[in-house]
Order: C-alpha cells, then sequence, then structure tokens
C-alpha cells in the first residue's frame, strides 16, 4: 500500500491543553481507566472489551527474542481510534516506523474509515476529522498490509495494550490471525528506568528527557517521539546490562509478557532440586534477589511456584522475572526456618514468604506500640507482647475481637486504631490477657485489692485511680464471656521457654535450641542420647535457672521485627506435625524432671 502523508484539517480545534496522540486508552494525558484482572477497563458497572489471551509463542518467536537489542528490528507504532473499545470503534490512522540496528528502515502509513462517525471530542483531541476519513481505505483492506509490514519484529508504543488491542482485534476480525508479537513499552519501561520522572506521559517524558515533541496529536508525530523515547531507553538498558530482548521483556514486568516467556531459570537446575528441607533464592538478571522462602521439600515448593494458577499475582510477577536459583540445604526444618528469618533480615524482599507458605500460627495479639496497646487477630508482628491461639476460624475470632471492643465501648479502629484492631489502655489490656490466659477470676480480684490498699493515691493521684479504676471495670466486663472462652482452649502461644531439641541428619547429633518467650536462639550441638547428656553435671538444672530469669526480663517487652519473623517460624514448628520427626521441645517443667 501506498504510504499517505497526514493531512492537516480546518477543524482540529484546540486541544483545551490535553495531550492526547491515540483515543483509545494509551496515557498521552487521557485519565486512566480501572482495569480488572485480566486487562478488561470498567467504567462504572459497564465491562468493557477484555483482550483475549495471546497466544504461545512459537519456536521462532523464542529464537527471536533472545536476540541483541543493538541489532534487532523493532516496530514503533502509534494508531488513533474513535473510541477505547475495538469492539465498537474504529481505527482512524496507523503511523509505524521499523527501526534496526540504529536506523529507521522503512515506514508505513495509513489514514482508515472506521466505518462511525468520529465523536466531537476525539476530533477535537486527534484533530481528524470524519471528511479526512471518508475516502479512506478500510481496515479490512489496510490490516493485512500492515502485518505484513510488522512481520514477526517485536512491537514498540507508549502504552502498548491500548494500541495493541486494537491491533490484535482487527488482525483476528479480519485476517483471521491471532497476533503473536511480544511487545515493549515506552510507559513500562520508563517505570523500572526511570521512576523519578514526574510525568509519564509522552509529552511529560519529552520535557523530563529534553526530546523533541512537535504536535503530538497525530499517529507519525507520536510514532516518531516514541521512537526518541525508545532511543533513550535502549541506552538505560544497556547502562543496567539488559542486552537481549527477553532481558528487557522480562524487566518492564508485565504480566501477559512474563506467562508467554515462562521461567529463564535453566532447566537443568529445576531437575537436580534437592527433596529435603532448605532456603532457596530467585535472582534476576543482575543477580540481586527477588524472592527467597524456606521450604519442607525445596523440590516441591518449587514445583508449586511453577503452578502459575496457584500463585499470588504480586508473587507470580516476581518470580517470572527469575533467571538463577540457589538453594542452601539445611538437616532439619527448624532450621531452615530460622535461616529464612535471618537471610530477610540482611535481604528484605517485596513479598513476604510467610505469604506464600503460610507457616505461622494465627492468634490474638496483645501488642503495644508507642506507649498505648493494640488487640488484633493475625501472627506475631514487631511490638508483640502476648499471643493467644492457635486460631482455627479467623472470621470467628475476629467477631470475639470485636465483641471485647465493644465491651470497652468501642469499635475496631476506633481512637486512631488501625482497621481491625482494638485500641486498648492499661487496664483494658491487662484485663484482656487475664482474660485469654484463663485467670480473670483472680485478677478481678486483685485489682480490686490493689484498689483498697492504694487508697490514698487513688484519692488524690487522678492517674492511678483511672488505671486502677479501668483494672476493675475491664475485668468485670469480660466476666460475661469468661464461659466461651474456656471452652476454645487457647494456649499463651508467647510463654514459650524452654529447649527445642532437633535431630541433625548430616552429623548425626543433636541441635538444642533455647526458646525465651518464643524466640529460638542455637544453643549448643550434643552427641550421643540427649537426655542424658543434660543429666550430666547438672545442665538441665544450670539452664533453667538462666532461661527463667532471662524470661521474666521479657515478660513485658514486645518483640523486634526480627524477632517476630522467629517467634512465627518457632511457633508453626512447635504446634504442627510437619519436621517435628524425633524433635522435641522441652517447656521449664520438663527439664526440672530430668
Amino acid at each position: 500500500m501506498p504510504h499517505r502523508r497526514p493531512e492537516k484539517s480546518s477543524e482540529s480545534g484546540s486541544d483545551n491543553g490535553s495531550e492526547h496522540g491515540s483515543h483509545h486508552g494509551s496515557d498521552h494525558g487521557a485519565e486512566p481507566r480501572r482495569r480488572d484482572s485480566r486487562g478488561g477497563a470498567k467504567r462504572g458497572n459497564r465491562q468493557a472489551y477484555r483482550e483475549p489471551e495471546a497466544p504461545p509463542p512459537s519456536d521462532e518467536l523464542r529464537k527471536l527474542i533472545h536476540h541483541s537489542l543493538s541489532t534487532s528490528s523493532f516496530i514503533v507504532f502509534d494508531i488513533e481510534s474513535t473510541g477505547g473499545n475495538p469492539e465498537k470503534n474504529g481505527i482512524t490512522e496507523i503511523f509505524a516506523i521499523r527501526y534496526e540496528k540504529g536506523e529507521v528502515k522503512d515506514t508505513f502509513y495509513s489514514m482508515v474509515n472506521p466505518k462511525i462517525p468520529i465523536p466531537p471530542i476525539v476530533r477535537r483531541m486527534t484533530g481528524i476529522s470524519n471528511s479526512m476519513v471518508k475516502d479512506a481505505p478500510l481496515i479490512e483492506d489496510v490490516m493485512p498490509d500492515f502485518l505484513k509490514f510488522i512481520g514477526d519484529d517485536v512491537m514498540v508504543s507508549h502504552n502498548t495494550i491500548g494500541d495493541l488491542k486494537f491491533v490484535r482485534y482487527f488482525a483476528r476480525q479480519v485476517c483471521q490471525v491471532e497476533l503473536p508479537n511480544f511487545f515493549l513499552c515506552t510507559h513500562l519501561l520508563v517505570d523500572r528506568l526511570a521512576p523519578e520522572a514526574p510525568v509519564k506521559s509522552l509529552k511529560g517524558l519529552a520535557k523530563f528527557f529534553g526530546l523533541p515533541a512537535g504536535d503530538l496529536h497525530r499517529a507519525e508525530a507520536d510514532a516518531y517521539l516514541t521512537l526518541e523515547l525508545f532511543k533513550v531507553l535502549l541506552k538505560l538498558l544497556d547502562d543496567r546490562s539488559v542486552k537481549r530482548i527477553d532481558e528487557a521483556i522480562r524487566l518492564q514486568g508485565d504480566m501477559e509478557s512474563a506467562l508467554r516467556l515462562n521461567w529463564a531459570i535453566p532447566a537443568e537446575k529445576l531437575k537436580s532440586l534437592p527433596p529435603g528441607p532448605g532456603v532457596y533464592f530467585m535472582y534476576d538478571y543482575e543477580r540481586k534477589v527477588l524472592f527467597l522462602s524456606s521450604a519442607l521439600s525445596v523440590a516441591r515448593e518449587i514445583s508449586k511456584l511453577q503452578r502459575f494458577e496457584l500463585v499470588p499475582k504480586q508473587l507470580l510477577k516476581t518470580v517470572l522475572r527469575a533467571y538463577d536459583l540457589r538453594v542452601e540445604r539445611f538437616p532439619n526444618v527448624l532450621e531452615a526456618l530460622i535461616h529464612e528469618c535471618d537471610s530477610l533480615a540482611s535481604t528484605p524482599v517485596n513479598f513476604k514468604p510467610v505469604d506464600w507458605h503460610q507457616r505461622s500460627v494465627p492468634a490474638y495479639c496483645v501488642d503495644r506500640h508507642d506507649g498505648r496497646w493494640y488487640l488484633r487477630v493475625g501472627e506475631v508482628e514487631e511490638g508483640t507482647v502476648a499471643a493467644y491461639g492457635p486460631i482455627s476460624d479467623r472470621r470467628i475470632a475476629m467477631d470475639r475481637c470485636m465483641a471485647i471492643a465493644r465491651a470497652f465501648g468501642n469499635e475496631l479502629g476506633d481512637n486512631g486504631a488501625p482497621n481491625g484492631q482494638a485500641c486498648l489502655d492499661d487496664g483494658q489490656s491487662a484485663a484482656v490477657m487475664a482474660f485469654f490466659e484463663g485467670r480473670l477470676a483472680s485478677f478481678s480480684d486483685e485489682a480490686i485489692k490493689m484498689r483498697r490498699r492504694r487508697i490514698l493515691e487513688v484519692l488524690f493521684r487522678p492517674a492511678v485511680r483511672t488505671q486502677l479504676n479501668h483494672q476493675v471495670q475491664a475485668a468485670q466486663t469480660l466476666m460475661g464471656m469468661e464461659g466461651e472462652n474456656q471452652r476454645q482452649r487457647l494456649q499463651s502461644l508467647m510463654a514459650a521457654t524452654g529447649l527445642a531439641i532437633v535431630p541433625d541428619s548430616v552429623s548425626g547429633s543433636w541441635q538444642v535450641y533455647e526458646v525465651i518467650r518464643g524466640r529460638p536462639k542455637m544453643l549448643q550441638h550434643l552427641r550421643g542420647e540427649w537426655k542424658q547428656k543434660l543429666h550430666q553435671a547438672g545442665l538441665a538444672k544450670r539452664i533453667h535457672e538462666r532461661l527463667v530469669r532471662e524470661e521474666k526480663m521479657l515478660s513485658a517487652t514486645g518483640v523486634s521485627h526480627n524477632e517476630a519473623a522467629r517467634v512465627n517460624s518457632f511457633l508453626w514448628w512447635n504446634h504442627s506435625q510437619a519436621g517435628r520427626e524425633d524433635a522435641v521441645f522441652l517447656t521449664l517443667e520438663d527439664l526440672l524432671t530430668i
């Protein structure tokens, strides 16, 4: 098809300060639409066009995307349309540039008769009038030549999904072709390579990078500006040591392309994974850790990650960028869990491993932050002083948490508490802990006696009077809920103090961890029969005395951020049968019997 130059229209009008290159969902200054998980835009309660999944890439395409960015051929393109939904709108203009080895090799241009009137707002934004497209060829005549022009090359545009959904739709409708081409989106790449750019529209990026913008209301001008932006991004990619097309596609981070590429981790590494416990690390092309996690069986855990339908979307986007995998093996599950915690302390990742493997024990948690107390349902976190569980039904637990909050005259989230948490004063927090520990009656009696003994302070010190009164009132308020709470048989999880003795399958010895209020720490290795070793020279008694002293020091202390991860890991290990073969946990009482 001959290339025809765009004509200027006398109907173009003013753009009222709006930059709009294509009226079909690209972000040339237009407000972005909300999208569902598969890319379909939503307007109010109406479901808009949903883009079908792209076909799996052929062997030829897989080979092509492993080529160098500096020597490959790209199709930089832009289209104009009458609206955002290809099922109800048509293309009015297409301009595309073949860019190869740093040079423009060819161009494609055509106006298109959309077969429907162009809305006034689109005429004002694009400058394309009905008279300009009246005698233009139909999409049935243009699309075959355009598909021939682009071939298998990687498509490049700004906010590519908006442009590409029109190309794909009409390729399917007119030519019965499922467009298989991979794409690079300059908007997504800017997010990764120059996140400091304040405005991500073409006009904003032209200003940010000092690019000649010109008139940005037509396909040709937008395509050429996109090409100039793409040249800048190619330089930034090279500075980041991104040399190949597939590396750039993974970097841009869109889910569709990542799923089509699948993992880049070498197949031989995936075939030789150990079946036992360990911690695995996933790396990107720059050898930065993307994700790490402990595993009861590394081979089984990695196999689960490859079942994409089971993996949370945020984690899936992360692991699909992985280029390498490293595994550290451990002789038992507890050591693997603790090594995960230590690794996270030095190498934080965007997706928390516990949100993937779910190895934690949900509980009623009493936290202390900035001098205030809070009650919530969840796992142990930084600032947690006490935890009661395990909880088998979070919904019932949240109802109980809400009932306690209402008993004290507020709702969850009141008084500055985060959503789902109840704010407590000192007296209420003490009563709540007594309530969960099954000692509310004695606590109530002691609170009344304390108020009587401190009569002078109650009379002359308002703060003391308020605190003691709140303890008594809180205890009395919770007395009516005591019976139901006792039926739940909750444990004071962070009261776990003692020794965890775990077999070391490699050395044949026993690993001994001292645990103080749920905080595990490696103590020593014992060879032979562990009970006999602890009995010799009164070792068990000396350990007991030290643990009691240290437990008292930590009784009212919230856990730190790093301690919280260790506590969660230990609590899960202590309450789970997984990885507990031949392992024992000796409480303080148990130590006295040795």
